[in-house]
């Protein structure tokens, strides 16, 4: 009897309005080419006021030649179309506006006010990649930031996507190879001038596309082209058929095959497809090619994940992942726990920089001890590997319940149950110490069943059998001494009645205690189970989301604002603070698993988790830490700089909505230097704005100033209206309080920076007037831009200073005081922690770019299985700490784990709690394995014994060890081994062995099912007669000796 896990797909699929045929073919009577046709049809309902108008008027937007005066509007507002208003002024952008019309008449008469185009204003949108993405400003980071002159796209990382695989031939995996081919034409038909002989060949088209919209056009957004060498319309990968992007050099959002040329896309972004079903892997360049055309993903959940985080060809569609640039690791799996760990071992083995799982189960402790967390920690401690895990959708689904039990009482919770498939349960977990507590279910006719004092029942396994239920029950305790009943239907003759039960829980001495339970059907939505009272929407994060060390990822609606709510949420159950951050998880369109219809919309958690995992990756390329802790604090460090930062982090948001452009700043430091490219001050914060001013000179006339200060120096990109001329008599001037104290230099100004005659001095307050100073400066320009870069005079500079400008004439512009507001949190560059015995050394090493270190503070604590502080301190004025301890005199069975927090006086940094105790590992593995016999003999009177040892890592995640021998004959024998703690050894006589060769193996089986094996060597069963001959031998000279003496005595006798 095994407990069944499902890791289950997050699924909430978009709530899409279905599109009705019509029986006829509908043509429009009005035929204007200004007015989008859709746009047509309806206001001709309008004016035929048919009776399927759900409203008097329509919604339209207004495109004009230019912005209209107020006399214009005014007038056509008095002929009929109603302009929506804000503060008595139309609602617009540009030339665009948006109203309302009850006819087609006043558009009519608009057009001699310069109306060019009239589209619906009523048009849904889905928010897809075209939006989702930029909302993390990952494309900000692509267009603008570098890493060894290469844009951060993610290029050279390695992302893993363990789910139900991906259509690796869909266009969006493909990356651009070589320059562009122009296009050549036949007749009706376009060719791709491969050999570049203007001439069409067999091999270059015709050239065909895959259409989103209108067959008329072919949008650069989302269609893709492919060269069709059999003229079938269809893409086929095994004929030769390959994708093409279209180059659209007017920039008018279409592809026109007349005039433009195409690229070619002939390189896939799966590095790996890994078919768990088959065991297959695939390569790219290798075996990744028509011998790979039936493996992909049939289900479609994959695909758009992976789509989320790489998709695309930056220059040719809209239609990009967060790291256009990373290579992708596709795992195709079923889901199953064993699949998981095997999952993410072949990431981790083929150097996977991230991991994605949009997965979720609920089956689990919850508190992070579950296989699939621990092995997410062991990820990024041992191999530097970031997971991003989906926190699930189980918030609002009446799915979770929760209350607390006094000493010497008792707590219940009810619940619905309706017909529950197979594989539904409830799981009822609690921390105590005493596991004294009483389970009871109750059932719809209010009879009791006890399932038994806890203590008692810990461990064990047992199936109930009652007329109201008959289901599995399995008690057990986790590593961290979370408490756990679940009880789950899993044969085809198990039933569970319908109505409405209770469990409760009698709490029979001991302190205070909280119990969490959590109801499932199989279904995010599904009602075959359910809550009925106590219902908790928070401590909603799933597993693997409840893991320490993994990034878990709420849903963010781009159109609310807010956080999706059904997406899991926070604390864990032991309180450790869950999720970590929000990405965009609402109504995503990206990739289907589909090369005929490409696009399709998705929402859910395990579309935000993608989002960040992308994130990860052009972390991934900035960051020169291996160990993986500077990339996931700068992660979490940059959340929310669009919104809000979050700190400690909150229960819908974690540290906040992410930030691509903030996250990978904390890790690329601004090199201020001449000639270094503008677009590398890209999220450098913005201090100053203004419009130019009338009548001043732009070469002197400040419009902008950006601000960026470590702790070596102050660097301002100082933007005028046009170029900026600090040579013939103009000169800027910054006025800076270094110190921030009023009370010092000239009226507080402790120094002057003048840029002037192409050049820049400081000057410093002496007391009585300014002098020349020895802080070094540079500045130079480029474009509307002066850039001045100034050494810090103390390690601790003050933020506040003016800017002015002056030419012949005296002062011209001056920005008033400006405060540079502190924009980098602290980051963790280094994490190791070491455990021998009770004793532990944890090294942490901390960056904070515009902190000195004296104003950093650590904070620590020693925490049991529930995360409460056992012992507790804190280290201040460094970046660096080696905090050393020996835990011998706690006693406690549960694991410890040490938790930090770093804060800079203001932010405050929370690491995840760090396991100390090898409990906390998730690597199986057999060591100093030793087969101390490698030959025995078996016979009559003869029996060896066989010996062997071996070590375990590990060793508390299995149930059963054992030690196998398989004969050449392909049957097995298994024995138990003696030894505890991870030490084991064997001596097994021979006697029930067959003559033969064995091979021998020390064999490891977990609670779920999964086997690890190692081989320990060979042994040969010989038979031996020996024993018999001398026996026979023995016994002959026996009776020799008899039959002699008998001889001798018997004449004696005689005489």
């Amino acid at each position: 009897m095994k407990r069944v896990i499902p890791l289950l797909i997050l699924l909430i699929a978009a709530s899409i309005p279905p599109s009705f045929a019509l029986s006829e073919h509908w043509q429009s009577r009005l035929q204007y080419d200004y007015i989008d046709t859709s746009l047509q049809r309806d206001l001709e309902a309008l004016d035929n006021n048919l009776p399927s108008r759900r409203t008097q008027y329509e919604e339209v937007l207004l495109q004009f030649e230019d912005e209209l005066l107020a006399d214009e509007w005014v007038a056509m507002a008095e002929n009929g179309i109603e302009f929506v208003l804000r503060e008595g002024e139309p609602v617009h952008v540009g030339r665009f506006y948006s109203a309302r019309v009850k006819s087609v008449s006043p558009l009519l008469e608009a057009r001699d006010f310069g109306l060019l185009r009239v589209s619906s204003g009523s048009k849904q949108f889905y928010p897809s990649l075209t939006s989702s993405v930029p909302t993390t400003r990952a494309p900000e980071v692509w267009s603008n930031l570098e890493m060894d002159d290469l844009p951060v796209d993610g290029r050279g990382t390695l992302v893993a996507v363990i789910d139900t695989g991906a259509t690796w031939l869909h266009p969006s995996f493909w990356r651009v190879t070589g320059e562009p081919y122009s296009v050549v034409q036949q007749g009706l038909d376009f060719y791709v001038d491969l050999d570049g002989n203007l001439q069409p060949g067999s091999d270059e088209g015709p050239i065909r596309v895959v259409h989103d919209g209108s067959p008329g056009t072919i949008e650069t957004a989302d269609e893709y082209l492919f060269i069709d060498l059999d003229d079938d319309g269809v893409f086929d990968f095994g004929d030769g058929d390959r994708w093409l992007c279209g180059v659209d050099a007017n920039q008018d959002g279409q592809i026109d095959l007349t005039s433009e040329d195409v690229v070619l896309l002939n390189e896939t972004k799966v590095a790996l497809f890994y078919d768990q079903y088959s065991g297959t892997v695939y390569q790219r360049g290798v075996n990744l090619t028509t011998s790979a055309l039936g493996v992909g993903d049939s289900h479609g959940h994959g695909t758009h994940v992976a789509s989320t985080i790489a998709a695309g060809q930056p220059g040719f569609t809209q239609m990009l992942g967060v790291a256009p640039g990373a290579d992708l690791i596709v795992i195709r799996s079923p889901l199953q726990s064993s699949d998981i760990i095997d999952g993410i071992h072949f990431a981790l083995m083929n150097d996977a920089n991230v991991i994605n799982m949009s997965f979720s189960s609920f089956l689990g402790f919850m508190d992070g001890t579950d296989i699939e967390d621990l092995a997410v920690n062991e990820a990024l401690r041992q191999y530097g590997c970031i997971s991003t895990l989906a926190a699930g959708n189980l918030a609002g689904r009446s799915k979770h319940a929760s209350f607390t039990v006094a000493s010497g009482a008792s707590g219940s919770a009810s619940f619905s149950v309706q017909n529950p498939p197979d594989y539904s349960f409830l799981n009822i977990l609690w921390h105590s110490a005493d596991r004294d507590e009483e389970i009871t279910l109750t059932t719809p006719d209010d009879r009791d069943i006890t399932l038994g004092r806890f203590s008692d029942i810990d461990g064990t396994s047992f199936e109930l059998a009652e007329p109201e239920i008959q289901a599995y029950v399995f008690p057990d305790t986790s590593i961290r001494g979370t408490n756990q009943i679940v009880v789950q239907v899993s044969e085809d003759d198990h039933y569970w009645e319908n109505g409405v039960w209770e469990f409760s829980v009698s709490n029979v001495a001991g302190e205070s205690i909280r119990v969490d339970s959590y109801a499932w059907d199989n279904s995010w939505t599904g009602s075959n189970m359910r809550f009925t009272s106590r219902i908790d929407n928070t401590r909603t994060v799933s597993s693997p989301g409840t893991a320490d060390l993994g990034i878990t990822v709420s849903a963010y609606d781009e159109g609310s604002g807010q956080i999706v709510s059904s997406s899991g949420r926070g604390p864990r159950i032991d309180g450790v603070l869950k999720p970590d951050v929000a990405a965009p998880g609402g109504s995503i369109r990206a990739a289907y698993n589909s090369i005929s219809s490409l696009w399709y919309v998705r929402s859910g958690t395990s579309m935000a988790a993608p989002h960040v995992a992308g994130i990860a990756a052009l972390l991934g390329q900035a960051s020169s830490d291996e160990s993986g802790w500077e990339s996931l604090s700068s992660l979490l460090q940059g959340a929310g700089n669009t919104k809000t930062h979050y700190s400690p982090p909150d229960d819908r948001w974690g540290y906040g909505l992410v930030d691509a452009l903030s996250s990978v700043r904390h890790i690329l430091p601004l090199r201020a230097q001449p000639n270094l490219d503008p677009t590398q001050w890209t999220g450098v914060e913005e201090m100053y704005s203004s419009d130019p001013e009338p009548g001043l000179d732009g070469e002197i006339d400040v419009v902008s100033v950006l601000g960026y200060l470590n702790t070596t120096s102050l660097s301002l990109a100082v933007e005028t209206a046009e170029a900026p001329d600090f040579l013939s008599g103009n000169s800027l001037l910054l006025e800076w309080d270094a110190d921030g104290d009023p009370s010092t230099g000239d009226e507080g100004i402790d120094y002057l920076i003048e840029v002037a005659d192409g050049g820049s001095q400081a000057y410093e307050w002496s007391g009585t007037s300014f002098e020349e100073s020895v802080l070094s400066t540079v500045t130079w320009h480029i474009g509307d831009f002066q850039y001045l870069s100034v050494e810090n005079p103390a390690t601790v500079p003050a933020r506040n200073f003016s800017l002015s400008t002056s030419n012949a004439s005296g002062l011209q512009d001056w920005t008033g005081w400006l405060t540079l507001e502190k924009g980098w949190r602290p980051v963790v560059t280094g994490f190791l922690l070491e455990t021998t015995g009770s004793e532990y050394s944890a090294t942490l090493d901390i960056h904070d770019r515009d902190s000195d270190p004296s104003l950093l503070q650590i904070g620590w604590a020693l925490t049991d299985g529930s995360i409460d502080s056992l012992r507790s301190g804190s280290i201040s004025g460094t970046s660096s700490i080696i905090l050393e301890d020996d835990y011998s005199d706690i006693s406690t069975s549960d694991v410890l784990s040490i938790v930090l927090n770093v804060s800079d006086g203001g932010s405050v940094l929370y690491l995840p709690p760090v396991m100390l105790s090898p409990l906390g590992a998730t690597t199986i593995e057999f060591s100093n394995a030793s087969l101390l016999t490698t030959e025995v003999r078996v016979g009559p009177f003869v029996s060896g014994t066989i010996r062997g040892n071996f070590s375990l890592v590990g060793y508390q995640l299995v149930e059963e060890i054992e030690v196998a021998f398989v004969s050449d004959l392909g049957f097995a024998l298994n024995f138990s081994v003696q030894g505890s703690g991870g030490d084991y050894w064997f001596e097994i006589s021979a006697s029930g062995f067959t003559p033969g060769s064995y091979d021998v193996y020390a064999v490891a089986e977990t609670g779920t099912g999964e086997r690890y094996e190692q081989k320990m060597g060979t042994i040969s069963v010989v038979q031996d007669f020996s024993s018999l001959t001398t026996v026979a031998l023995t016994g002959g000279a026996v009776i020799v000796i008899i039959l002699v003496a008998r001889r001798v005595i018997s004449p004696s006798e005689e005489e």
